[in-house]
Formats: structure tokens, C-alpha cells, sequence
């Protein structure tokens, strides 16, 4: 069972995180790094960076992920 938790700081609109490029490239690939884009929140350059979190049985339980400004 993965358990979505979702946290944001600032807050953003994260409820649609499993339809994203960034989400799905961390489930299948264990790691994503985002192309640079304008982040809606800061309206500033950045690149997302992520990766899946496993439990000792090696199963994905959650993504976390971090922006950095460009």
C-alpha cells in the first residue's frame, strides 16, 4: 500500500501530483530530474529533484522531491 502524504512549503496545489511528469518519473524510475522551468509559486528559474522512498522489502512508499532555483 503507498501512502500519499503531501506537503508543501509554500503551500501549492499538489492534489493532482500523481498525473505529473515529475511523480510518475520517481515511481518508475526511482529518480527524476525536472528540466528547468518558472516555478508557479516563486515565479522564479528552477529544477525539481526527486526520488522514491523504499520500505526494507524494497517497495516504493512515497516520493520526495525538492526545488532548487537556476
Amino acid at each position: 500500500m503507498l501512502l500519499r502524504l503531501f506537503y508543501s512549503e509554500p503551500a501549492a496545489g499538489l492534489l493532482n501530483a500523481k498525473r505529473r511528469e515529475w511523480w510518475s518519473g520517481a515511481m518508475d524510475e526511482g529518480e527524476f530530474v525536472s528540466k528547468p522551468y518558472v516555478s508557479a509559486i516563486t515565479k522564479r528559474s528552477c529544477i525539481t529533484l526527486l526520488r522514491a522512498i523504499r520500505n526494507r522489502q524494497g517497495e516504493i512508499v512515497g516520493v520526495v522531491g525538492i526545488d532548487i532555483a537556476v
